[in-house]
């Protein structure tokens, strides 16, 4: 099980203020970058435990957490065999870094691009070590972290919908549904919906 450190944060479940869980109950590991404060996070966590039900650890990773685990097969990717076996699921958080341009085989675009590398290994690892049974949900950053690991890259994209507050999080980005899919056995309706969220 993982301990906190003075060198990387992490929590426990138990210290956001929701009683221990039963033994039975499924644990996910939370992923955030450096710049989440207490009050982010614990929102993540409240919604993960009201809509799901789990019990929810979370980690900001660094360079020497990542030391934790050896390196898989000489390479550069990290082993995280311990972590997938210790925990149900991942989520992967949003976040203000962009993934780090190297890891899909490009060049930063601008210069003033905000990159979180510890957070990117391990994000990127255990998406491509986990088994296809595991549940693993991405969320903006996390969702580009899913792409990458699967052999996409990305473009950074100017206009990202509404910056006023009112309308930060308005559906504004066409979804199209396809008959068959996971998300059509979500939403049962097939064609194009809006979401908040974009990729290009």
């Amino acid at each position: 099980m993982l301990q906190p450190s003075s060198t990387w944060t992490f929590k426990r479940y138990e210290q956001f203020g929701h009683p221990p869980p039963a033994t039975s109950q499924p644990r996910v590991l939370l992923v955030v970058t450096t710049e989440h404060d207490d009050g982010r996070i614990q929102t993540y966590v409240n919604a993960l435990r009201k809509y799901s039900g789990v019990a929810v650890d979370v980690i900001k990773p660094t360079d020497d957490f990542l030391n934790l685990f050896p390196k898989k097969d000489n390479l550069a990717q990290h082993d995280f065999t311990k972590l997938l076996k210790t925990y149900d699921g991942f989520v992967l958080s949003g976040g203000k870094p962009n993934v780090t341009p190297e890891l899909y085989r490009e060049k930063a675009e601008y210069d003033d691009s905000l990159h979180d590398l510890p957070r990117d290994l391990l994000s990127i690892g255990v998406l491509q070590q986990a088994s296809p049974a595991t549940p693993i949900l991405g969320i903006c950053l996390g969702m580009q972290h899913i792409a990458v690991a699967h052999g996409a890259k990305l473009k950074k994209v100017d206009d990202h919908g509404p910056k006023d507050d009112a309308n930060k999080y308005a559906a504004t980005d066409p979804l199209q549904i396809t008959n068959g899919s996971l998300l059509h056995a979500i939403q049962p309706t097939a064609g194009e919906i809006f979401g908040r969220s974009r990729l290009a």
